[in-house]
């Protein structure tokens, strides 16, 4: 997770990745899919962190605009 952050970029990356854009309650508030590298995305307003990883994982795939991403700590 990036934080604090509202917009990323791909420079010197060598796959596409997808972002989560979450406000400071966790909620999505954009969800930019498929990012090719050396791009840069534009700041989103709302955001205060991001999620990023890797578009091959489509770990963004069944997230929608306004749910609620829960974080826990490791016990370890």
């Amino acid at each position: 997770m990036l934080s604090p952050c509202n917009s990323i970029h791909t420079f010197f990356m060598r796959y596409n990745l997808d972002a989560i854009f979450l406000d400071e309650h966790n909620t999505i508030v954009a969800i930019k899919r498929f990012i090719k590298p050396f791009s840069v995305v534009p700041s989103v307003r709302e955001a205060t962190k991001v999620l990023e990883f890797p578009s091959s994982l489509h770990a963004s795939a069944f997230l929608n605009m306004g749910d609620q991403i829960t974080f826990y700590k490791s016990l370890e």
